[in-house]
């Protein structure tokens, strides 16, 4: 990735809030928007409950699709990114502090959010829509890899 391409990406991340996560049990889809944070590495972090459709989905399918934008963009303005990546449950005695909405999580997870598991998503391919291009209006995606 070039260094104004990860600047984009990071200022995506940044800019935003939540993500829609799409998950799949092989043959069932399911999408889930959901709050998330995310690191220096551009690795995304939320937490669900382990009983969740898209946890159950994760346990068998750990490929996920993710959207993030912001959906008071006027139209054909898209400023999103789309993300292909791997997502698993994790210990955050791996990774002690994670911030969502302004908090601080402990070690120990369960004091702030008792039964609630953290995920962490690692990115394997990003995506930036273009609608727009020379003044043409277009429907494209530029595929961006991590080396």
């Amino acid at each position: 990735m070039t260094e104004e391409t990860t600047k984009l990406i990071r200022e995506i991340i940044e800019e935003n809030t939540y993500l829609t996560l799409a998950t799949t049990g092989g043959a069932d889809p399911w999408a889930a928007t959901l709050q998330y944070v995310a690191d220096d590495d551009l690795n995304l972090y939320f937490v669900s409950l382990p009983t969740s459709r898209h946890m159950e989905h994760i346990t068998d399918h750990p490929t996920v699709g993710i959207a993030i934008f912001d959906s008071q963009q006027a139209p054909f303005t898209c400023r999103g990114i789309q993300i292909e990546g791997t997502a698993e449950a994790y210990s955050t005695h791996d990774n002690p502090f994670v911030r969502i909405g302004g908090v601080d999580w402990p070690e120990d997870l369960q004091e702030l959010v008792p039964g609630y598991v953290a995920v962490r998503v690692e990115p394997q391919r990003f995506f930036l829509p273009r609608f727009v291009v020379d003044g043409v209006l277009r429907d494209e995606r530029i595929e961006i890899g991590l080396s």
